[in-house]
């Protein structure tokens, strides 16, 4: 018997695998005359195929959904226990046969008929039986009678009868004898599950997936972490061209002086213009997973060996409505049992809504469409702009440039602080012809905010305590004041802080040693090193806010450290 291996026997395996006694192997690793033993009433038994059954699903024929493990099951256990229990793979036509039966190609219902013992009169295998039998597993009622060779009848099932589903008691294991999990880059990206990465547009998301590629291929800590080795990443994007992709690339390898040798064959790049992939489509009756794309994907990933693969931007992946929650929920199991069953870490990138795009403080749900995308992976993180607030902060210039990485949800680790990111421009030198300017491309690079207590000692704050305790009059604590007291701090510290002159007319260099003493001074208010106080204005007759000096402070206490 010849069963095809996309329509039959593999609903009963891992896609585009088989069980053998080592355990489960990939059916496009084997030699086209290989036999592999196995027992189908041992291997496939009921309990077994439960296990198994969101990866049955991923195999299986389109119209026996995802109740195909329990279906295929029943077909399998009562196998007849003479016929032989050899397969052989044929790689060019994509069969699986046993041997010693004829090598034709089964119908489903011939099949059903023999696994189940429908016979005609005069011997011979009844296909009509078969077919009912078919039909009754679509319509959720199997009312047939039991085999011939059963002795005890079955009760007859409905559509509301549950499926069958088994306890697994749990067998004790050591601690030290469970695996660890297989962190590939940070706390991020974990083999054999999802991440989601989520940004507002132009913000530098691209980039950044770009520079962590290459970190990871590489094996190099370019922007904060490291690969535990160098690994096999395959980036699809589903917008841009080849050639913006490359002119990216190019440009983070000269930035952080990557070459050819560096990335060797570890590096797949592809356009969802040139390579289409589509999980999922919207038809009549609803959203429907493409079986045959997913299959293709599993076996490209299985056959190149990918570590972690990349969906720039993940809607390009399918075309099911976006606020449609089951549809969504759909996709990202598909993606997930993918993930699974290639054991590879798989990088969803996805845009933020327009309100979340207005306002990061929204986080990762501003996600883009229905929340079942977030519910499904399991680390999330979210891109955002630096705000107004955080520039004036910094001392920051051109906010525009810089954007920080905040674990959204992380499911397997603590958050972490948020990581921040500045975009520098990159020139590719590749002018020609009209265009001799060429192009200029933006890189994302690691940045740390300015630490404000950089050569700051205990003397300093002494010193601010005692000129602020020797002025004739409090200075103020407003910064819009003459006599603001972030001028006596500037003065200390020996930084000029544009004093007397607005914003506009004021240096990049003075803006920025202004929000270091905003940060300071604010640091001090914390510790106790310095104290605010009311006292009324003898020109306006208000009451203003003051500065004072509070307790002498020791190293510890100046960044307000108990």
């Amino acid at each position: 018997m010849a069963i095809r291996i996309d329509d039959w026997f593999e609903a009963v395996g891992l896609p585009g695998t088989i069980k053998t006694a080592s355990g489960w192997e990939a059916v496009a690793t084997w030699p086209s005359d290989r036999q592999i033993p196995i027992n189908l009433e041992a291997e496939m038994s009921l309990p077994r195929m439960a296990r198994i059954r969101d990866r049955a699903f991923l195999a299986g024929h389109d119209q026996w959904a995802d109740s195909i493990a329990e279906k295929m099951a029943d077909i399998m256990v009562p196998w007849p226990a003479d016929e032989p229990h050899f397969v052989k793979v044929e790689e060019a036509t994509g069969e699986i046969s046993c041997e010693g039966m004829d090598q034709r190609e089964w119908q489903p219902a011939e099949f059903v008929a023999l696994a189940k013992g429908f016979r005609r009169p005069d011997g011979g295998l009844d296909v009509d039986e078969g077919h009912r039998w078919i039909d009754s597993q679509y319509a959720g009622d199997d009312d047939l009678p039991d085999p011939p060779d059963e002795p005890k009848e079955k009760p007859e099932s409905s559509a509301d009868d549950p499926p069958g589903i088994t306890p697994t008691p749990y067998e004790w294991r050591d601690a030290e004898s469970i695996p660890p999990r297989q962190w590939l880059y940070g706390h991020h990206l974990i083999r054999g599950f999802l991440s989601l990465t989520v940004a507002p547009g132009a913000v530098g998301k691209s980039s950044l997936m770009t520079v962590e590629t290459l970190a990871m291929v590489t094996g190099r800590n370019l922007i904060g972490d490291a690969p535990p080795k160098p690994l096999r990443v395959w980036t699809w994007n589903g917008e841009d061209p080849v050639d913006e992709l490359a002119r990216r690339l190019q440009a983070a390898c000269i930035n952080y002086g990557i070459g050819k040798e560096d990335i060797g064959d570890r590096l797949m790049m592809d356009s969802g213009r040139h390579v289409p992939i589509k999980i999922a489509t919207t038809e009549r009756n609803g959203s429907k997973i493409s079986t045959p794309t997913v299959k293709a994907l599993v076996k490209a990933l299985a056959s190149a060996k990918i570590d972690v693969l990349i969906v720039d931007p993940f809607v390009t992946s399918h075309s099911v409505p976006e606020n449609d929650t089951t549809a969504i929920n759909e996709v990202v199991s598909m993606w997930r049992i993918i993930a699974d069953a290639t054991n590879c870490a798989i990088e969803l990138v996805h845009h933020v809504s327009k309100a979340a795009a207005l306002d990061s403080a929204i986080g990762i749900y501003g996600s883009r469409g229905a929340g079942a995308l977030i519910d499904g992976v399991r680390s999330a993180r979210y891109l955002a702009k630096m705000s107004e607030i955080e520039a004036a902060n910094f001392g920051i210039e051109q906010p525009d440039r810089y954007f920080r990485v905040q674990d959204g949800k992380v499911n397997l680790v603590p958050a972490s602080k948020a990581s921040w990111r500045k975009m520098i421009g990159v020139p590719l030198h590749n002018g020609a012809g009209l265009w001799p300017n060429g192009d200029t491309m933006g890189v994302c690079t690691a940045w740390e905010p300015p630490d404000a207590f950089d050569g700051v000692t205990p003397s300093h704050v002494q010193d601010v305590q005692r000129a602020i305790s020797s002025c004739d009059q409090p200075p103020k604590a407003s910064e819009r004041a003459a006599d603001w007291a972030g001028y006596i701090i500037g003065d200390v510290l020996a930084m000029d802080l544009g004093r007397g002159l607005k914003k506009e007319q004021r240096t990049a260099a003075q803006n920025m040693a202004r929000a270091k003493v905003r940060r300071i001074m604010a640091q001090w208010l914390r510790s106790g090193a310095l104290v605010t106080e009311a006292t009324r204005d003898s020109r306006t007759g208000r009451d203003v806010e003051v500065i004072g000096a509070g307790d002498p402070m020791t190293d510890a206490d100046i960044k307000g450290v108990s």
